[in-house]
């Protein structure tokens, strides 16, 4: 009797796994608006650095930068202690009411927090670099700005963790299940997620 225990398998390597390396939509936003903020600053890098020989503008920048950090800080702090208020009331999702009030406050966490993505890229960001570069690194504008970034980065790794409890909330509603994978999903791989909201029925 044939022995066929060495032969190599049919099939075996006609479809060898490959490797896929997905990258968040969130990521290539910022980086594109990130981007375009630089390649703004190097084309009127003359006229900036005419306007930026002048005291009086370095001042003006430097407290603009002071209230857009001011703002972000404030509403990083506000989105956090929203979802940590949620979710000491609402440790679960019980039904389909309690996880459209779930859905309510993910996506106004995500539009505030989209409007603090867009005061950091076009002021906070450029603002920053103009008066820490004209300045000199070792002067006290230049310290005043890598410390609020310093804070800032704090600030959002903070919030983040709260965002990350609000994607592991128990769900008890086997209907409701789906629903609550497909939102957390959408809100961790799309720079703008669709949580289809409908009003509450009171």
């Amino acid at each position: 009797m044939k022995d066929d225990s060495n032969m190599p398998e049919e099939n075996a390597d006609e479809n060898p796994k490959e490797l896929k390396i997905v990258i968040s939509h969130k990521v290539i936003v910022v980086g594109a608006v990130g981007f375009l903020c630089f390649i703004y600053l190097f084309t009127y890098l003359k006229t900036i650095r005419e306007l930026l020989k002048d005291e009086s503008t370095i001042s003006l920048l430097l407290g603009i930068f002071l209230v857009s950090e001011v703002i972000q800080f404030l509403n990083l702090i506000s989105i956090r202690l929203k979802l940590e208020t949620y979710l000491k009331t609402n440790p679960v999702i019980q039904d389909q009411d309690s996880l459209q009030l779930w859905k309510n406050v993910v996506q106004s966490h995500h539009k505030w927090e989209r409007v603090g993505l867009m005061l950091l890229f076009v002021l906070s960001l450029p603002i920053g670099i103009l008066v820490g570069t004209n300045s000199g690194l070792m002067t006290v504008n230049a310290g005043i700005v890598g410390v609020l970034f310093l804070v800032h980065l704090v600030l959002i790794a903070w919030n983040s963790s709260s965002q990350e409890k609000m994607k592991k909330v128990e769900c008890l509603d086997e209907t409701a299940e789906a629903e609550y994978q497909r939102v957390c999903d959408e809100w961790e791989h799309k720079f703008f997620p669709d949580f289809k909201l409908e009003p509450l029925q009171e």
